[in-house]
């Protein structure tokens, strides 16, 4: 009994080594970069064919925000966790991590449509974008505001 006992707690550690050390492997990580200047709703719409894929580098996905605030990509839309980095590029190339709720956060998805939203701009302008991407979900054309 004692020697089965000591089995299975010799698999149960090398399972919990193994998640520990692979388990996190997984995780992708996200750049999302806005232009200097941009504060409004970000959309990302994936798996448009007419649309260029995501840049991969170092297992981190490069989403470049477009000045009216509208991404779309032939690539897959993500399923599982994301660590997501949002850096503000200026206009001599340079660029400045976000902080995040402060600045920046995401907001939504919808896996129907296959879509993401992220806001820019301040907790308190937060809701309004919300709203805005609610009229998107539901078909509707908001007014955003552009840069």
């Amino acid at each position: 009994m004692a020697t089965v006992f000591v089995a299975v707690a010799l698999v149960g550690t090398g399972v919990l080594v193994w998640l520990l050390v692979f388990g996190r492997a997984s995780v992708r990580g996200e750049r999302w970069v806005i232009p200097d200047g941009f504060s409004a709703l970000v959309r990302v719409q994936y798996e448009r064919s007419q649309c260029a894929a995501l840049t991969t580098e170092d297992s981190v996905t490069e989403l470049s925000v477009p000045d009216d605030g509208v991404l779309c990509t032939s690539s897959a839309f993500p399923f599982g966790e994301v660590n997501e980095l949002f850096v503000r590029v200026h206009r001599d190339g340079s660029r400045t991590a976000m902080r995040v709720p402060d600045e920046v956060d995401t907001i939504g998805y919808t896996t129907q449509t296959k879509q993401r939203f992220a806001f820019v701009g301040t907790i308190g302008e937060q809701r309004q974008a919300r709203d805005q991407m609610v009229l998107i979900l539901r078909g509707e054309t908001p007014n955003i505001r552009r840069p």
